[in-house]
């Protein structure tokens, strides 16, 4: 079963229904864009932030960083000694053995020490522990990639999404609705226009950030494959074929000309970066970690449910920590009977340890009726043990556990409030493209399901390398972590992970709707997110920090007081839903996007 949000669907149906129409009639689809007047675009418009554009940025690699001293301080006194306990404990059990062997029946001989006993007995168990570690490597990058098959029309929206996204100019927060990018037309742009000189100086980091005009017709058609179908191009069928050509051609309208062929210049040797079909990065790490993490999780969870009254469970697989609420005599005008659950879905690392502090600061914030749940995610918290570590669940469970959840404690009536961190915003994604209705209230922080498409994410997290001691944390002890890395490059579903303005309920309402965006993330661009987020009119309800630091919303202690500001404010007093928006935003504007689809003739039907 494929989860789609009921906006896609209606849009597909809606395709279908307006290309049965055209058959009847003759008569072309309206005009979709006919109810706003147009701004110029202008180089401000599409300026890097950090990076001013250069319509010449396409004749030059992308400027690397050099490592810096917190690099090698991380090195020597951080990755270095935690890396050398596994070959130490080979070299010292393999020179132990070599010493009990030559004193084997040698009257007189001095026996081991204790602590010789001991050093042993440890060393031998990180021996073993490696050799299991290696098959568990061995299997995860023998791993095959699962993302599941779909429907030519979604994949057609979808890509035309992309390809339009930046195409309009800013709009301000109290602008009338508008369909926004997805009503943009695709027109050959000139090759020193704003919006294609910044689309293709960034869309070249899944090219190795190489220059633009080294990048083959070759390449591009081979990560298209990549991404559009999870195949190489060898493999495509004939339709297939046509789609992915279809779609270069569309590329090179957008990125202002023609990509060169090798034989006019373009490199052989600059491939595309295919996260699902790349080798699994996994670096060797000893048990000391594990059990560290272990043991940190447990006390966090002994913590949790013996001082906070948190109670474990678990739903179609889905396992969460709750707060119960007591009972309804207990309430207060202050404290209603029935106040909206708040889900907190936290990101990769070492689980609910990582995120106590959070947890621990909204149940002291929350009112002690409401319900607080937060569901885990043992793939991504080093539970090497766990049985999903290697098997994390699939989006469609996620789906139906967290529903089922959320309709046991009475979210279905009112809606939930989620909060969702880094890797927890996909969830929270899945959540609002399934069941919109179900997310009252949203709060992203460093979402990582925006901007998907321009590769930061994938770049960043599995492909750079580490010049600072930032990077080199999260690079040896989480990227590389077994579980880690093959749930983000053997399931890594662009398409359904990626989250779209026009699928977000209220998402200009700063009651309904927060983002908190750092400008030093080391995962996302932040720079890139906000001005998406920009240009479709969010001003009020998007948080930016030009010096945050990805984690820095959630687990530092300014962060969350903004979080606890939010999540106390007064609810406007015009109801979610009205008849005056019966549908919301985003279907009308899916209604945009299919009709662009179905005039514009950019794909076979």
């Amino acid at each position: 079963m494929t989860v789609t949000t009921p906006n896609l669907r209606h849009a597909v149906s809606a395709r279908r229904r307006i290309h049965a129409s055209e058959q009847v009639t003759g008569a072309p689809a309206p005009s979709p864009v006919d109810s706003y007047t147009k701004p110029v675009n202008t180089w401000d418009d599409h300026r890097h932030d950090n990076h001013p554009l250069d319509v010449n940025d396409d004749t030059k690699p992308m400027p690397v960083s050099t490592r810096d001293a917190s690099f090698w301080l991380a090195l020597v006194f951080l990755v270095t000694p935690v890396w050398i306990i596994v070959p130490l404990s080979w070299t010292y059990t393999l020179y132990t053995s070599w010493k009990l062997y030559v004193r084997r029946g040698v009257a007189g001989s001095d026996p081991l020490q204790t602590w010789e006993v001991v050093l042993f007995a440890y060393s031998l168990f990180e021996v073993l522990f490696s050799i299991y570690y290696a098959e568990l490597a061995n299997i995860a990058r023998a791993y095959k990639t699962r993302i599941p098959k779909r429907d030519m029309h979604e994949l057609q929206l979808i890509f035309t999404r992309v390809l339009q996204s930046g195409l309009s100019p800013p709009i301000s927060a109290d602008a009338p609705s508008r369909p926004g990018s997805p009503a943009e037309p695709i027109t050959t742009l000139k090759h020193d226009d704003p919006r294609a000189v910044d689309f293709r100086s960034h869309f070249r980091l899944w090219f190795w950030g190489a220059p633009w005009s080294e990048v083959t017709r070759t390449a591009m058609l081979d990560w298209l494959a990549w991404n559009t179908f999870d195949k190489d191009m060898r493999k495509l069928d004939n339709l297939q074929q046509t789609v992915i050509k279809e779609a270069l051609v569309m590329i090179e309208k957008r990125t202002g000309g023609r990509l060169k062929d090798v034989r006019d210049g373009g490199k052989p040797h600059i491939v595309p970066l295919k996260v699902t079909h790349d080798e699994v990065n996994i670096r060797s790490r000893p048990a000391i970690v594990y059990i560290v993490a272990d043991c940190i999780n447990r006390l966090a969870k002994w913590y949790l449910e013996w001082v906070w009254d948190m109670k474990s469970s678990d739903h179609e697989g889905v396992e969460y920590l709750i707060r119960n609420p007591p009972s309804d005599a207990d309430a207060s005008p202050n404290h209603p009977q029935h106040p909206e659950p708040v889900i907190f879905m936290h990101g990769l690392g070492f689980g609910i340890a990582q995120y106590l502090f959070t947890i621990v600061f909204l149940l002291r914030k929350l009112p002690s009726n409401q319900p607080l749940i937060v569901p885990l995610q043992p793939n991504v918290s080093q539970a090497i043990l766990h049985p999903t570590h290697l098997v994390p669940l699939p989006r469609e469970q996620w789906v139906k556990g967290l529903k089922g959840i959320i309709d046991q404690f009475g979210g279905e009536r009112a809606g939930v409030t989620m909060i969702s961190h880094s890797l927890g915003s996909l969830a929270h994604c899945w959540m609002m493209k399934a069941y919109p209705e179900l997310i009252k209230r949203s709060c992203f922080m460093d979402p990582v399901t925006f901007c998907l498409w321009e590769g930061d994410v994938c770049s960043n997290f599995i492909y750079r390398k580490p010049t600072n001691a930032m990077q080199l944390l999260m690079s040896y002890f989480v990227a590389t972590e077994p579980g880690i890395a093959l749930a983000v490059q053997r399931h890594f579903d662009w398409f359904a992970n990626s989250l779209w303005f026009e699928e977000i309920p209220r998402a200009r309402n700063p009651y309904y709707t927060s983002f908190h965006i750092g400008g030093h993330d080391a995962i996302v661009d932040g720079y890139r997110v906000k001005r998406f987020l920009m240009n479709h009119g969010i001003a009020e309800g998007l948080n930016w920090n030009p010096s945050g630091v990805h984690g820095q919303p959630c687990l530092f202690p300014a962060g969350m007081r903004q979080l606890t500001s939010w999540l106390s404010s007064p609810e406007p007093p015009e109801p979610r839903f009205d008849d005056s928006d019966s549908g919301s935003e985003s279907e009308s504007d899916e209604e945009d996007l299919v009709e662009y689809v179905l005039n514009s003739k950019a794909y076979p039907s």
